[in-house]
């Protein structure tokens, strides 16, 4: 019977061949009972999270580069690295047990041997989760409640070439740590890059806008969820854009990037006067709209009072959740992105009525997908500016929240 462990290694296999460029993946778990499933998707998300330390504490124990071995031992290595760095009460000796007899059985039978070396010295080297509030050391890294400690100084030190470290520390690809240094200092690009190794919560919003942590059991939160339609699954950061809108008075909205529909949720229960029309190049996901009364999935035949674009974007604000995302990060795929959302914009700014509202947002912390498409609508469109607001991912010690980005803009009536 296939494990929970074979089922991330083999997911794993598939995420380096996707590197540079990998795409959120959905594991098949369907042969596997509700616990092993969990277990499974905890791994895969562990070892994405922190793929380029665990290769770098990987590489110093293997003859030749992680990158260098076979795909799908590569996976065996960063699925077991990924329990052994960041999952306390799982045994270690099973997870070396079992990644061995991968190796032999998916790899080769001398991969059982390379195995059960380096993952022994992988094992000795990780001293385990402490309290201690995280600071820069090449023998320290940060987590969820605290820092990971090791038994020596394996990483670079943060003294000699600070990016490299915070780079491997937070696996974070040197592109995105020179950014972030660039523009918002040392202490911020740090905070940054150790938001991107938390593990996110579930945070649930109640009819009334109040988040909350979800702790209790899926089964609760789907009874919870039904109790009513303005409640959803939500990051605080996720819900700034549409309450944006909370003074406005819209007839007709229209949410044209809608993806699974959160959003257009919270503007039926804030809009309960309006029509909303819910629009997706993937209309498969916007079948959980179907209980909101006064939301359709039908085509927008009609002029609209308020329209908003959630937009495809690089995700920078919400790495932790979207960890794949930081190793795709380029200036070619940026570029990309920013061309796909002014062709957005500029498809569907008209169905706007004169004295309308436009609503942009995105999940990103990137100028060029934020600001500079803010200065472009202005010039072009001669929108006027009503409300912006940007949110930075909370740093270590706060309370979670992602980051994100809006701005509400008005359509003068005599454009």
């Amino acid at each position: 019977m296939i494990s929970a462990r074979e089922v991330a290694a083999e997911a794993l296999e598939q995420f380096v061949k996707q590197l540079p460029h990998p795409w959120p993946m959905t594991l098949d778990v369907s042969a596997l009972e509700p616990r092993e499933a969990a277990l499974a998707t905890a791994i895969y998300r562990a070892a994405v999270q922190r793929v380029m330390t665990i290769e770098a504490i990987l590489d110093c124990y293997l003859n030749k580069p992680l990158h260098l071995l076979e795909p799908a031992l590569q996976g065996i290595l960063l699925s077991a690295g990924a329990q052994i760095l960041t999952m306390d009460r799982v045994p270690r000796h099973a997870v070396v047990d079992e990644s061995v007899k991968l190796a032999k059985q998916r790899v080769r039978p001398g991969a059982g041997g390379v195995v059960n070396a380096v993952l022994r010295r992988f094992s000795e080297v990780v001293v385990g989760m402490t309290d201690e509030v995280w600071s820069p050391a090449a023998d320290r890294l940060p987590c969820d409640q605290g820092s990971i400690q090791l038994a020596e100084p394996v990483l670079i030190k943060p003294t000699t070439k600070y990016a490299n470290y915070l780079s491997v520390a937070c696996s974070t690809p040197m592109r995105l740590i020179d950014r972030w240094l660039d523009a918002y200092g040392r202490e911020d690009a740090t905070a940054l890059a150790a938001h991107g190794v938390i593990n996110p919560p579930t945070i649930v919003i109640d009819e009334n806008e109040q988040s909350q942590v979800w702790t209790d059991s899926h089964e609760k939160l789907r009874d919870f969820l039904a109790g009513h339609m303005a409640r959803r699954v939500q990051d605080p950061a996720a819900a700034l854009p549409v309450q944006s809108t909370r003074d406005l008075s819209p007839g007709v909205i229209l949410d044209y990037c809608a993806g699974r529909g959160t959003k257009s949720r919270q503007l039926a229960a804030m809009h309960p006067q309006a029509k909303v029309y819910a629009h997706d190049i993937a209309p498969d996901r916007l079948r959980g709209l179907s209980d909101v009364p006064n939301v359709t999935t039908e085509p927008c035949a009609e002029g609209v009072d308020l329209l908003l674009l959630d937009v495809p974007c690089s995700n920078t604000g919400v790495l932790a959740r979207r960890p794949e995302a930081r190793y795709r990060f380029d200036m070619k795929t940026l570029e990309s992105l920013v061309q796909t959302q002014c062709d957005i914009i500029h498809e569907s700014i008209r169905r706007i009525f004169p004295g309308g509202h436009l609503l942009y947002a995105t999940c990103s912390l990137e100028p060029h997908e934020n600001q500079q498409h803010k200065k472009w609508i202005m010039k072009n469109y001669g929108a006027e500016l009503v409300h912006e607001s940007i949110m930075m991912p909370s740093a270590p010690g706060e309370p979670y929240h992602d980051g994100s980005y809006h701005v509400l803009f008005r359509i003068p009536k005599d454009q």
